[in-house]
């Protein structure tokens, strides 16, 4: 089983510098509420990387474009969101873009993932 996490952001160095830049310059606007609570203006969330280093499930990380290039029939899928991929079982939305727009923190955001992954 894994948990594929997909960003509302662009890859590249430009784009990154552009979100770079909003996360500084307006916060309250920035799309990405993935982006908010994995990584703060410089480097990784500690509490997401101490999770994420020390989950017991895969993860996957992709931009949106890689996403949509991977999953052409999930195109019109809101994003940020986080899969569930299983061998036996289709791919499936574990945290949505509305979810997303609920999630004050980086610790309720780890222990939703845990909470979900229990009832998997």
């Amino acid at each position: 089983m894994k948990l594929i996490f997909v960003y509302d952001a662009n890859e590249g160095f430009w784009s990154k510098t552009l979100d770079f830049a909003h996360k500084i310059i307006k916060p309250s606007t920035y799309a990405c509420g993935l982006c908010k609570l994995t990584h703060g203006n410089f480097v990784e969330n500690e509490e997401w990387r101490t999770f994420r280093e020390t989950a017991v499930v895969e993860m996957e990380f992709c931009y949106k474009e890689e996403f949509y290039d991977k999953y052409p029939d999930m195109n019109n899928i809101e994003l940020p969101l986080v899969l569930f991929e299983c061998v036996s079982e289709p791919v499936i939305e574990f945290i949505t873009a509305r979810d997303f727009n609920e999630i004050k923190s980086t610790g309720e955001f780890v222990k939703l993932v845990e909470a979900r992954l229990r009832n998997m």
